[in-house]
């Protein structure tokens, strides 16, 4: 496998772009992932731990944190992300054995050792990162809390929407601690929106003393939302919009 194949799945796959390629070689390399795979089963089962404790920690049931740990970092689902991300296509094997052969253990084992890799370089918040996209974790725990039935007090529905309110909650002040334009593009883009659309309706005042004022127009949940904002510069001018727009927005992604 060229070392430019690997980079490129490495940029495409895992949205990182490392400066030394050997421990990545060494991640996807049979018979020589091993020491890696123990340190990345380490990061991942700690990364899962951390994220559970402290995004649902108001969850009480015996045994429930240890269970969905479980179910998030055992070999199969690791298999299943990374037959996902095409990981067998990197994979560096003996020339007696074809990458069908590749079984999912080993690719477990393989995604185990770049997360290794992936936390010696880039530390613990890009890793923390690649872990809750790759195996979608909210998703992912969303789907146990349906799934897993009556607990003993009977209240899994209770369980589920309280978990759905935590996570909107993170979302919209994730949204809201960051500078609205951007703020904006992303949240619409990650629900599937249309990005929004600003256009100046107004200047007033002499030359030497404009007032701007700029409309923001997005559709969202089916909705057309409209907002405004003023400023003695333009880009002022657009950001206040956009910080009316996205509040609008939250509110209704809030009630809904």
């Amino acid at each position: 496998m060229q070392d430019s194949y690997l980079r490129h799945w490495l940029q495409e796959k895992l949205d990182i772009e490392p400066q030394d390629l050997r421990p990545y070689r060494q991640a996807v390399t049979t018979q020589q992932y091993e020491v890696l795979e123990f340190f990345g089963d380490s990061v991942l089962g700690f990364i899962v731990a951390e994220y559970l404790v402290k995004k649902y920690d108001f969850i009480d049931q015996p045994g429930w944190f240890t269970r969905v740990k479980a179910k998030l970092v055992k070999n199969q689902t690791l298999a299943q992300v990374a037959q996902q991300i095409d990981l067998a296509t990197v994979a560096t094997i003996p020339s007696t054995s074809s990458r069908e052969q590749i079984s999912g253990k080993v690719t477990a084992n393989m995604l185990e050792a770049l997360i290794g890799a992936v936390y010696l370089e880039f530390g613990l918040p890009k890793t923390q990162e690649l872990i809750t996209k790759l195996l979608d974790l909210d998703t992912v725990v969303l789907e146990y809390l349906t799934t897993e039935g009556q607990n003993s007090k009977g209240n899994i529905r209770q369980t589920r929407k309280q978990v759905e309110i935590k996570i909107k909650k993170k979302i919209i002040a994730t949204a809201q601690s960051k500078n609205p334009i951007s703020a904006l593009q992303e949240f619409l883009a990650k629900k599937g929106e249309s990005p929004p659309e600003y256009l100046e309706i107004k200047r007033s005042g002499e030359p030497h003393n404009l007032n701007f004022t700029i409309e923001a127009r997005c559709q969202f949940q089916g909705q057309i939302l409209v907002g405004e904002g003023e400023g003695k510069k333009l880009k002022e001018a657009k950001q206040s919009a956009a910080q009316t727009l996205l509040t609008k927005v939250l509110q209704l992604f809030e009630k809904s």
